[in-house]
Order: C-alpha cells, then structure tokens, then sequence
C-alpha cells in the first residue's frame, strides 16, 4: 500500500498557488466518507470535464470531517456518539488513499478548525479561485458550506458569474430507487447488510490499518491476532466477522475478526480491529492491512469465562472456514 507522501496530496490552504494549477484548475468538494457509487461517479464527471477543459482535476476533503469537528464540539458530546450519523466510513488517511487512486491530478486536504467552521461563505469561495484558479467546480445535490452553512448552489452559481468560473450540480444517483449515499451505507452496515453496502460502495466495506502491539490475549487462547487500533474512530458497525486481509504485497488470506470494543473480557476504551488470519504465522507488526468484510457471523458478546471465550472463537473460526468453502463451491 502506497504511502502518503508519494501521492499527489497537497494541504490547503498554502502560501501560494501551487504549481500544479498556474493555469487553473477543475475542483469537486466534499466529505467523500466512504467514497461510495455516488462519489465515484461525481470523480468521473468531473476528470471528463478537466479534459474538456485542459486543465488538472483536484478533489478537496476536510480534516477532521466537518461532522465529527462539530460533534467534538457539542455540549451533548455523550448523547451524540450514540447516534449512527456520528460513525465514519473512512479514517482520513483511508479517505486520502482511495480519492488518490481515482486518477484526480491533485487531492487537496483542508484543515478544518473554528476559522474556516466560520468563514464567511463568499470568502470561501474567493480563496478557492484565487489560491487554486478554479475555473469550474462540480459539487454535490446537497452540498452547502461557509459558516452556518450559509453558501448553497445557487450563491455559488451567483459568484460565477461574478468571478469566472463555471459550477455544476451533480444529480442525485440512485440504485433500485434508494438515494446512495453515506448515510445509507452506515445503515446498511449497522444492520448487518454487508452485501446491500457493497453494492452501494461498488466494493466490499473494508477498514485499513496499521498493525499494533497487543495485549497477547489472542496468543494466550490459541488464536494469535493482528491488532489494527482505530483511535478515536467510531466504527458503523461492530461484531464478529469473515474477512479477507490483503497485506502490502497484495497477497489474499483468509481470516476472522472482531470490531468493536471487545466486551468479552477486558472491555476496551476505543474500538480496535482484532484480525485472525486461518492458516497463516509470521509478524506483521508495522505493516499495514486492508480488511475487507465478507461475512457478519456474531455481535460481539461477553463471556463468563476465557474457556468459554475460546470456545467461541473456535465457532467463530469453524463457521468462517464453513462459509469461504461454500463460497468457493459456489463459484467453482
């Protein structure tokens, strides 16, 4: 897996017009949590229009997530972790990775602190023509910004006209009648419906990682894990799983894990991602995984005992190995 100084990431706001856009640039804007069907057809529309134009393409995201800045600062901080509307898609880096990989020329990151929360809309918009020479910016049906989330389409289409650039609303995409949208893959995970929320990703939900050193208890009970710590990220979902873990070399194995808090015996503060790779020993601390989630089996539960967690987990592992054999006699 890449890292992140080897792409074509730049923060902004920057001192100067970088390089990259002397002659202008073609911009999208958004959250991209999850960077699902509807994002990605908003990257594609908005690379045909950079070469319409002959000028490079750039996707802007924030830093933290508006969403989460502001729920830091709420009053009813406890009340609102609860709410499902509060869990993320994507780490920053996750989101970082996947909006490079789309083929834009640029990713630009915006910290996002209590100056630009509130900035003047007009003045947000200003700053984007005059440090990126934005001449044509593609945002989303729902989009709104500045403070109080005052800027909306039809300001934008307004300073256009005023300052030169071209703005174009992206349509609502849709799959079977349901709008796509981040929202509704955290529903869907939260529910277990891993097959609906990849169909609105347009692949499997994964979480990526770095592995960390653990607590040893995966060793102690026979099932050694690779500990991926998710900080202060709140999941969509949570419980036991079949996974596929793609490590660095882009080699496939096999696995089980746990996401979530770990209530079975020492509960822990933050959630963290417990992999267990079937058939597989070596050290992959340092290393970073890509987890892809294929199969709900359990929600994580606590146990009177470690005899009865092994003893789970010995189900965990058998009905996995269960479901990748029929999954693989299926598709023989």
């Amino acid at each position: 897996m890449p890292e992140i100084e080897n792409l074509p990431i730049k923060v902004y706001p920057g001192r100067a017009r970088p390089q990259i856009f002397s002659s202008g640039s073609v911009l999208t804007i958004g959250a991209f949590d999850g960077l699902h069907l509807g994002h990605q057809r908003i990257i594609e529309r908005l690379k045909l229009k950079a070469k319409e134009l002959g000028l490079p393409s750039a996707a802007m995201s924030f830093r933290p997530d508006p969403a989460e800045y502001f729920l830091a600062q709420s009053v009813e901080l406890e009340q609102a972790e609860m709410s499902q509307d509060c869990s993320i898609l994507m780490s920053w880096r996750e989101r970082m990775l996947a909006l490079a990989a789309t083929g834009v020329d640029a990713v630009l990151c915006m910290p996002f602190n209590k100056a630009v929360s509130q900035m003047a809309a007009e003045d947000f918009v200003r700053e984007l023509v005059h440090q990126l020479g934005m001449r044509y910016l593609l945002v989303g049906d729902d989009f709104q910004f500045g403070n109080g989330r005052q800027g909306d389409f039809r300001l934008l289409t307004k300073l256009g006209e005023e300052l030169g650039f071209q703005v174009e609303q992206s349509e609502t995409h849709f799959h079977e009648g349901e709008r796509i949208s981040s929202t509704r893959v955290r529903k869907a995970l939260a529910a277990g419906e891993l097959n609906h929320a990849e169909i609105l990703l347009g692949r499997p939900y994964e979480i990526c990682g770095r592995v960390i050193q653990g607590e040893q208890l995966g060793v102690q009970l026979g099932f050694p894990t690779a500990n991926i710590a998710l900080r202060r990220r709140r999941p969509a979902m949570g419980g036991v799983y079949a996974v596929i873990a793609e490590f660095p070399d882009g080699s496939n194995h096999k696995g089980v894990a746990n996401l979530g808090i770990r209530p079975a015996v020492n509960s822990l503060e933050h959630p963290l991602l417990e992999v267990h790779l079937l058939d597989w020993s070596g050290d992959l601390y340092g290393q970073h995984l890509r987890v892809k989630f294929v199969k709900r089996l359990r929600d994580e539960k606590k146990f009177d005992s470690l005899a009865a967690l092994k003893d789970a987990i010995k189900d965990d592992v058998r009905n996995a190995r269960s479901w990748f054999d029929n999954q693989a006699i299926s598709t023989s």
